[in-house]
C-alpha cells in the first residue's frame, strides 16, 4: 500500500507540475500562432499586453487571455477605436495545440469590452477590417490552420456604440452582459442566447425613440449552420416592463442577404407594460402606478434585407379608454386612445408611412390631442400634422408625482396645422403648403431644484407657410430678462432636414449674464468659479439678432448701455458692430468667433477703447493679466486701437501663445507705483522718480507675436534725467528690454552722458546689467573732441592740406597736439572719478578713465605717424 500510495503522489505531483509548466512550453507556439493571423488577416491596429496561458481557467482545454486589447482603425477610421476590452479569453483544445492537425477554438469570453461600431454617410462601415480572401493553396490545410468549434461565446460588462450616419440612427448599450451556447462545429445545434442590456437608448434623426431601456432575453434557437437558418423556438423578451415574444425565424444565405419571416407575439400585452417605454413615467415610481385599457400591439417583418434593401414591416398599436393614475394623487390621466400604423412595403426605406390617426388624452379634465401622417420621409417627407389643445400647468403636479421643490404654473394654448411635401417650401411654393396656427404661453412658470427659474410673462407665436411669427417673448430665467420679436424661416425644413434656419430677432434685455448659458454649472452665485464653455455655433443657421442691453456680463466683463448688431451664419458668429459703456470708459468691438470642425475656437477682434481705467482692465482680462501684470500697478485711464487673434481651448480659456496682436496706447496722464521693476532702475541709478513715475502724453504703440508683448520705445521723463526701454515681455512674465538712462548734466560735462544695459529677469524678480565699457568709450570719443578743440578727424585733414609746405611744423603740431591730448585726458578721467558720487557711476567713471588715457595714447601715436606717411607720400609726388 505504501508503494501504492507513494506512486500515486508522485503522479499527482508531476500532473501538478505539469499543469504549471505546459503553459509556459506552449505559450512560444500559441503566441506566434495568433500574431501571425492577425497579420495575415486582419486590416488594422491590434495591439494586446503580453498574452497569458494556462491549464486551470479551463481544464482540460487551454486558456489563452490577450490583455488589453486594442483594435484601432485604418484610412478612413484612423485613430477610431473599434474595439477595448479589458481582456480577451480564448479557449482552445489542449490536443490541437499540442497536434500538427491545426488548433481548434472552443469558446471566446469578453471582459469589459468597449465597441464602437460606426457607418459613414456613404454607408462604409468601420468594422469591415478582414483583409480580402486569396485563392487557396495546399497551405491552407496545414498546421497553422485554424479550425472553430465554438461551443461557447460570452460578453461581460460590456458597452456599444452604433453611430449610422447613412440612416442618422444612433444606439447605445451600457451594462451589456450575456452567453451564447451551441454546437457551431455541427451541422444543426440548439443555439441558447441569454442576455441583459442594462441600459438601451436608441435615437433617429436626433428623436429619441428609448432611453435607458433594460432588454432582457432569453432564446432558443434551431440553427442550421450549414445554410445559415435559424428558427424560434421557446423564446421571451422583456422591455423594461413589456413582455415580448418572436414567431418564425431569418436566414442568411450570403454574406449580402438576410431573409426575415418574423412576427412579434403581444397576446397578453397591458396597457402600463406600454407605458413602462415612457422614459418619465418608468422612471418614477412606476411600481406604484394604476394603469387600464385595452392594447393591441402587432408587427410582422417579411422579406430580404441587403445594404441597399429593406425587408418589409408592419407595426400597428391601439389603445382604447386607456388610463393611469398613482395612488397618492388626486387626479388622472383618462381617455387615452392610440390608433397608430407604421408600414413598408419593402425595398426602399422611402416608401415607409407613418399615420397617427388619432392621438388623444384628457389630463385632469384638459383635453390635448394630435394627428400625423407622413409618406416619403427621405427623398421628400409629405407631412400633415395637427395639434390642439389646452394646459393649466398647476394641473401637472394632481397627476405625476414632481420631484421635491418643482413647481409649475401658467397656461398654455396650441392650436397648430401643417400640411404639404417639404419641397414646397425647399421651392418658395408657398401657396402649396399649409401651415397655420398659434401657440401662446401666459404667467407660465417652471421651478426646478438647483436650476434657474423660468418665468415667462407672455409669449406668442403664429405660424405661415413662410415663417413662424414671434410676436412677443417676455421671459425670465434666474436674474436674466429678455424681450423678443422677430420670424424665423425655413423651420420645418430645418427641423426635419438639418436644413438652413433664417431670421431675423431684436433682443432687449435689462440684465443679461451670459456666464449663466456658457457655464457647466446652471446656476452661477457670484462667489461660483464655474467653468466657461465655448460653443460650437451650427452651421444650419442663418440669424441676424439686433440687441440692446442695460447690464450684460459676458466673462469678468461688464457692459452697460450695450448695443450690438450680430450675424450668426455658416457656423461663426460675425459681430458686426458693438458699444458699450464698460472698464470705466466707452467700448466698441467688431470681429468673429467660430470652432471650426477638428480645430480650436478662434476669435478675432478690433477693439476700440476710449478713457478707460487700466485697473478695470487688469481685472477683466486673463490675457492682460498675463501678458502686462503693470496693469495692476497703474492708476489712469488710457485710449486704445488695436486688432487681435487668439485661439481658445473647450472651456473658453485663451491659447496665449496663439495670441497676435498689434496697436497703440495712447494716455494722457498715469501714476505707476509699486512695480518691481523700476524699484529696482531706481535703487540702481539712485533716482528716486522711478518709484513714482507720473507719465503725461503717452503714445505707445506695440505688438503681440510669439507669446510676447513686444514695445518699440518707452520713454520715462524722470526730472533731469530719462530712461528709454525698448524690447518684450513674456506669457511667462519674463522681461527682455535694453535700457539707455540719460544722465542730468553735471555728468555730461565729463563726457559721460548715458548708461546703457538690459533690464532681465520676471516682472516679480527684475535684474538690470550695465554695460560699462560702452558707456567708457562713448565719454572717451567726448572727451577727446573736448581737448584737441576739434574732432579728430578734422585734424588729420588739415595735416594732410599743409603737409607740402609746413612738414617740420606738421610734425611740431602733431607732437603738441599728442602730448596736450594725453595730458588733458590724465587730468579729465582724474576729475571724472573725484566728482563721481553715484557707486554705478563713479564705476563707470574709473573705467572711463583708464580708457581714456589708452585711447588719447594711441590717438597721439596715429597723429604722429599720418603726419609722417603723409610727408612721404607729397615727397614722392614731387619727385
Amino acid at each position: 500500500m505504501k508503494i501504492v500510495r507513494r506512486s500515486l503522489l508522485i503522479l499527482a505531483a508531476m500532473f501538478l507540475l505539469l499543469i504549471f509548466l505546459m503553459p509556459l512550453v506552449l505559450k512560444g507556439k500559441v503566441y506566434p500562432f495568433i500574431q501571425k493571423k492577425i497579420d495575415e488577416q486582419v486590416h488594422a491596429t491590434v495591439q494586446f499586453d503580453p498574452v497569458k496561458v494556462s491549464l486551470l481557467k479551463s481544464f482540460p482545454d487551454l486558456r489563452v487571455d490577450l490583455p488589453n486589447l486594442c483594435v484601432v482603425g485604418l484610412d478612413s477610421f484612423a485613430l477610431d477605436t473599434l474595439v477595448q476590452a479589458k481582456n480577451i479569453g480564448l479557449t482552445l483544445d489542449l490536443f490541437s495545440v499540442l497536434g500538427e492537425d491545426g488548433i481548434r477554438l472552443k469558446g471566446i469570453l469578453l471582459d469589459a469590452p468597449r465597441m464602437h461600431a460606426k457607418v459613414l454617410a456613404d454607408g462604409t462601415p468601420n468594422w469591415d477590417i478582414m483583409k480580402a480572401e486569396t485563392v487557396e493553396s495546399e497551405a491552407d490545410s496545414e498546421s497553422s490552420e485554424m479550425r472553430i468549434q465554438l461551443t461557447s461565446l460570452r460578453i461581460r460588462d460590456g458597452s456599444l456604440r452604433y453611430e449610422d450616419a447613412a440612416s442618422n440612427i444612433d444606439v447605445r448599450v451600457r451594462d451589456w452582459s450575456g452567453k451564447l451556447t451551441g454546437d457551431f462545429s455541427a451541422s444543426t445545434s440548439d443555439v441558447l442566447l441569454e442576455t441583459l442590456l442594462g441600459q438601451l437608448s436608441v435615437a433617429m434623426d436626433g428623436m429619441s425613440l428609448l432611453q435607458d431601456a433594460r432588454l432582457e432575453a432569453d432564446m432558443n434557437l434551431s440553427a442550421n449552420l450549414d445554410d445559415m437558418s435559424f428558427v424560434f423556438k421557446d423564446n421571451r423578451f422583456i422591455l423594461n416592463e413589456m413582455h415580448l415574444a418572436l414567431d418564425g425565424g431569418f436566414s442568411m444565405p450570403d454574406t449580402f442577404h438576410m431573409l426575415f419571416d418574423l412576427n412579434l407575439l403581444t397576446q397578453d400585452i397591458t396597457f402600463k407594460q406600454l407605458l413602462s417605454l415612457v422614459p418619465v413615467l418608468y422612471q418614477k415610481e412606476f411600481a406604484d402606478l394604476q394603469a387600464d385599457g385595452v392594447v393591441q400591439l402587432t408587427a410582422t417583418v417579411k422579406g430580404t434585407m441587403t445594404d441597399r434593401l429593406y425587408p418589409a414591416f408592419d407595426l400597428r398599436l391601439n389603445v382604447e379608454n386607456g388610463s393611469f393614475r398613482y395612488p397618492s394623487l388626486p387626479a388622472s390621466v383618462d381617455q387615452i386612445g392610440i390608433a397608430a400604423h407604421v408600414f413598408s412595403p419593402g425595398g426602399d426605406l422611402d416608401a415607409t408611412q407613418v399615420n397617427v390617426s388619432r392621438f388623444h388624452l384628457e389630463m385632469a379634465g384638459q383635453p390635448m390631442d394630435l394627428t400625423l401622417q407622413l409618406k416619403t420621409p427621405i427623398s421628400d417627407p409629405d407631412l400633415s400634422a395637427a395639434a390642439q389643445g389646452r394646459m393649466n400647468l398647476s394641473k401637472v403636479k394632481d397627476v405625476y408625482p414632481l420631484e421635491e421643490g418643482m413647481r409649475l404654473s401658467g397656461t398654455t394654448d396650441m392650436d397648430v396645422s401643417v400640411a404639404g411635401k417639404m419641397s414646397y417650401l425647399e421651392n418658395e411654393q408657398y401657396d402649396l403648403f399649409e401651415a397655420t396656427g398659434r401657440f401662446s404661453a401666459e404667467q407660465f412658470q417652471i421651478q426646478v431644484p438647483d436650476m434657474p427659474d423660468v418665468w415667462i410673462n407672455h409669449a406668442a407665436m403664429r405660424l405661415s407657410p413662410q415663417s413662424v411669427w414671434l410676436d412677443a417673448l417676455d421671459v425670465k430665467i434666474g436674474d436674466n430678462d429678455l424681450n423678443a420679436t422677430g420670424n424665423l424661416q425655413n423651420v420645418l425644413p430645418w427641423l426635419m432636414k438639418d436644413q438652413t434656419l433664417r431670421g431675423v430677432l431684436t433682443v432687449q434685455s435689462d440684465y443679461l449674464n451670459l456666464n449663466d448659458f456658457m457655464s457647466d454649472s446652471t446656476v452661477v452665485e457670484e462667489s461660483d468659479t464655474a467653468q466657461l464653455q465655448a460653443i460650437k455655433i451650427p452651421r444650419n443657421l442663418d440669424l441676424t439678432l439686433n440687441a440692446r442691453g442695460g447690464e450684460v456680463w459676458f466673462d469678468q466683463l461688464q457692459m452697460k448701455q450695450a448695443v450690438a448688431n450680430m450675424l450668426i451664419k455658416d457656423g461663426k458668429l460675425q459681430i458686426e458692430d458693438l458699444s458699450a459703456k464698460a472698464l470705466g470708459g466707452r467700448m466698441g468691438l467688431t470681429g468673429s468667433y467660430e470652432w471650426p470642425e477638428g480645430a480650436q475656437p478662434d476669435m478675432k477682434m478690433h477693439v476700440d477703447l476710449t478713457n478707460v481705467q487700466f485697473s478695470e482692465v487688469f481685472k477683466t482680462f486673463v490675457s492682460i493679466r498675463t501678458l502686462v501684470p503693470i496693469f495692476e500697478r497703474t492708476q489712469g485711464e488710457f485710449s486704445m486701437k488695436g486688432d487681435f487673434a487668439s485661439l481658445f481651448d473647450a472651456q473658453f480659456n485663451p491659447d496665449l501663445s496663439s495670441l497676435l496682436g498689434a496697436g497703440s496706447l495712447n494716455a494722457s496722464n498715469v501714476q505707476i507705483s509699486g512695480v518691481k521693476a523700476f524699484e529696482v532702475l531706481a535703487e540702481v541709478f539712485k533716482n528716486e522718480a522711478l518709484n513714482v513715475l507720473s507719465l503725461k502724453d503717452i503714445r505707445l504703440p506695440f505688438h503681440i507675436e510669439n507669446g510676447r508683448l513686444n514695445t518699440p520705445g518707452i520713454k520715462l521723463p524722470l526730472g533731469k534725467s530719462s530712461l528709454l526701454l525698448s524690447g518684450s515681455a513674456g506669457l511667462d512674465q519674463q522681461l527682455s528690454y535694453d535700457l539707455t538712462f540719460q544722465l542730468p548734466d553735471g555728468n555730461n560735462a565729463f563726457g559721460l552722458s548715458q548708461l546703457k544695459g538690459q533690464l532681465l529677469g520676471s516682472f516679480r524678480k527684475p535684474e538690470v546689467k550695465l554695460d560699462t565699457r560702452a558707456m567708457a568709450q562713448s565719454a572717451v570719443s567726448s572727451l577727446i573732441e573736448k581737448s584737441v578743440g576739434v574732432p579728430v578727424d578734422s585734424i588729420k585733414a588739415k595735416a594732410q592740406a599743409e603737409l607740402e609746405l609746413q612738414a617740420k611744423k606738421l610734425r611740431e603740431q602733431a607732437r603738441l597736439s599728442g602730448e596736450r591730448l594725453i595730458e588733458q585726458a590724465e587730468k579729465e578721467g582724474q576729475s571724472l572719478v573725484d566728482k563721481a558720487k553715484n557707486p554705478i557711476v563713479k564705476a563707470a567713471a574709473q573705467k572711463s578713465a583708464d580708457l581714456l588715457i589708452q585711447e588719447a595714447r594711441k590717438k597721439a601715436d596715429e597723429l604722429q605717424e599720418e603726419a609722417e606717411n603723409k610727408i612721404k607720400e607729397q615727397a614722392k609726388q614731387l619727385k
